[in-house]
């Protein structure tokens, strides 16, 4: 086996304005900002978006800021949980446009706008995108931004004609990565100045404090995993662009030489079947635990040794970020914003996407050294907590926000 390069990949961080730097300001009236934030729908507070969206809500400073939820798809999570989120919720129904009932809901967010009269209004994903950000300058919202988080592959023509639509009503739009911000550049035929950046967070120290408590042993038991076996972990949503059939096609390979290893998938989707399927046909099914979605993955991390990303177009993918903070040497994929993350041989390990050859190979360099495993753990985590605190996140809204309303930004 060759030894792999430790050369690190050129990261686009440097090539962008991170919005973060921007100067602490302060508004020179001491009301409350009402910021209004729009979301097509919240199934899981675990998800990428809308797990970031939530601990934006929950960290922003109430002394300062108003704040209030609109939800265009109503769902079981918000039911359970609407009383916990610590702002006021509205929900609406806005997703099949080939019923009337729909423009029943958009006259009747329209009217909501015009009593709540938010200050800002902030959007994420693809319907908010456009009904929320046109509406709300239609109702006289002047600040009015719209997120983008992943590579857009889901637009198809229409879609995009919408979204250049949406775009004219918008101020600003922001991005969670440089590539992130490359495309939307590129697709979306914006102004580079209409486009800026602020990363994903975590909370470090929490999550350290939950993970110290994590009893290993315990979880291995529920898993049914034996004592002298290593687990190899991925932790996706089950969607064509998350390419978990490469994770599979390469756990075949590996389990052709290596009998001690089990395969542990982390989440749920459309494409569970044909996962669970191709491992029959690939005959690893004993070797490969499918565990469905987790309100709480960190239990779970604490068990895994080596942690696997295989999506062919990331934003910045928070299940990386939280291998890299478990301390979990991973492999990934150098597409997408993955290479942001992971600098090969320094933070991480790339593979090329569709690879499995290629991610087999670097999973078993990793689990026979156990040394670079621990530089690659000590390396992430450095990395991670001074780039992608929550506080910091939290900090550069809160800086981005204001700095709106005064017109400095």
């Amino acid at each position: 086996m060759k030894v792999i390069s430790a050369a690190g990949a050129e990261s686009h961080k440097d090539n962008v304005p991170d919005i973060s730097t921007v100067a602490p300001m302060r508004m020179k009236t001491n009301s409350k900002i009402r910021i209004l934030y729009f979301i097509d729908f919240i199934k899981t507070a675990s998800a990428g978006t809308e797990g970031q969206l939530l601990k934006l809500i929950g960290g922003l400073d109430r002394k300062r800021f108003e704040v209030g939820l609109v939800i265009l798809g109503r769902t079981e999570w918000i039911a359970e949980n609407r009383f916990k989120l610590g702002c006021s919720v509205h929900e609406f129904e806005i997703r099949e446009f080939s019923k009337i009932r729909t423009y029943c809901e958009i006259y009747r967010l329209y009217r909501f706008l015009k009593s709540w009269s938010p200050r800002i209004v902030h959007t994420f994903f693809p319907v908010s995108n456009v009904v929320g950000i046109v509406l709300s300058r239609i109702t006289g919202v002047k600040h009015c931004l719209s997120s983008r988080r992943d590579y857009g592959q889901w637009m198809g023509p229409v879609s995009l004609i919408f979204t250049r639509l949406a775009n004219v009503f918008a101020e600003k739009i922001v991005a969670n990565s440089g590539p992130v911000k490359e495309i939307t550049l590129r697709r979306e035929k914006v102004n580079e100045q209409k486009v800026g950046i602020i990363y994903n967070g975590i909370d470090l120290a929490d999550f350290a404090r939950r993970l110290h408590q994590v009893k290993i042993e315990s979880v291995r038991k529920e898993l049914d995993i034996p004592d002298d076996s290593r687990v190899v972990g991925c932790v996706a949503n089950f969607r064509a662009m998350k390419h978990l059939h490469t994770f599979l096609e390469a756990a075949e390979l590996i389990l052709q030489e290596r009998k001690n290893i089990q395969f542990v998938l982390l989440g749920d989707g459309i494409l569970r079947h044909d996962l669970e399927n191709l491992a029959g046909r690939l005959n690893i099914k004993g070797n490969v635990n499918f565990l469905g979605r987790k309100s709480d993955i960190l239990p779970y991390l604490a068990a895994i040794d080596i942690g696997v990303n295989c999506s062919e177009a990331e934003g910045l993918s928070n299940a990386i970020i939280e291998y890299m903070v478990a301390g979990i040497p991973c492999v990934v994929t150098n597409a997408g914003g993955n290479p942001d993350l992971v600098k090969d041989g320094a933070t991480g390990l790339l593979f090329e996407l569709d690879d499995a050859e290629e991610l087999a190979r670097k999973i078993c360099f990793l689990l026979d050294h156990p040394d670079l495993c621990r530089r690659l753990a000590r390396g992430a985590y450095d990395f991670v907590s001074k780039e992608f605190d929550l506080g910091t996140m939290i900090s550069s809204y809160d800086r981005y926000y204001t700095g709106l309303l005064t017109g400095e930004l």
